[in-house]
């Protein structure tokens, strides 16, 4: 019997997984936790912010300063555009890297000051 490269490739891929995979699921749990742990402590004490419990989203609330409309680097998106209850929140996706959460807290302390 031949296989073809592509399956044994995945083959390969799934054996790896099982003896080496344990500390994945570990991480995909961890990091978000992390950076959902730093905006709290790191958001401006003006900003509104509820600790998310089961996401990457994030909701600050801005107090309509706007951010969306300002310009705010990396770009957020207002609130507002995802129903009732989103008016002066920006929506914020923290599953991402270290700087770029940094460059989020950067920016919108940029815009509360």
């Amino acid at each position: 019997m031949r296989f073809s490269t592509g399956a044994l490739f995945e083959v390969e891929a799934t054996v790896s997984a099982w003896r080496q995979g344990d500390a994945w699921p570990a991480l995909t749990v961890q990091e978000p936790d992390a950076y959902r742990r730093l905006l709290a402590e790191c958001l401006p004490e003006t900003i509104g912010y509820r600790l998310p419990e089961a996401t990457c989203l994030a909701w600050p609330d801005l107090g309509g300063r706007g951010a969306a409309e300002q310009g705010a680097r990396p770009p957020v998106s207002d609130g507002e555009l995802f129903g009732q209850g989103g008016e002066n929140h920006v929506r914020l996706d923290f599953g991402t890297s270290v700087p770029t959460v940094a460059e989020i807290l950067d920016g919108i302390s940029r815009l509360t000051c």
